[in-house]
């Protein structure tokens, strides 16, 4: 059961829903932004697709829409990828 719920986390992230679940949470691209510790810029291109929105930030977003802590191997991963999905020790 727990994989299934890692797998729906994961799952790719289209600009429209991005968009949509920060609405639904109440935050502006700048809080949000603030909150993830990106840019508004960056919020805005992601929501524009001009940016892929990466796992990491689809799994904050779901987590924060269903109001949940991240399950155990989703929390271990964290600690070896950033953000963005990208291993810590990538160029």
């Amino acid at each position: 059961m727990e994989d299934e719920l890692i797998e729906k986390l994961k799952a790719p992230m289209s600009p429209a829903d991005m968009r949509e679940i920060r609405k639904a949470l109440g935050f502006s691209q700048d809080g949000l932004a603030y909150f993830l510790g990106f840019t508004q810029s960056y919020i805005s291109s992601l929501e524009n697709g001009r940016y892929p929105i990466q796992p990491g930030t689809a799994i904050a977003l779901r987590l924060l829409l269903r109001g949940e802590k991240a399950p155990v191997e989703i929390e271990n991963q964290k600690m070896e990828t950033g953000c963005n999905g990208q291993n810590q020790t990538d160029g």
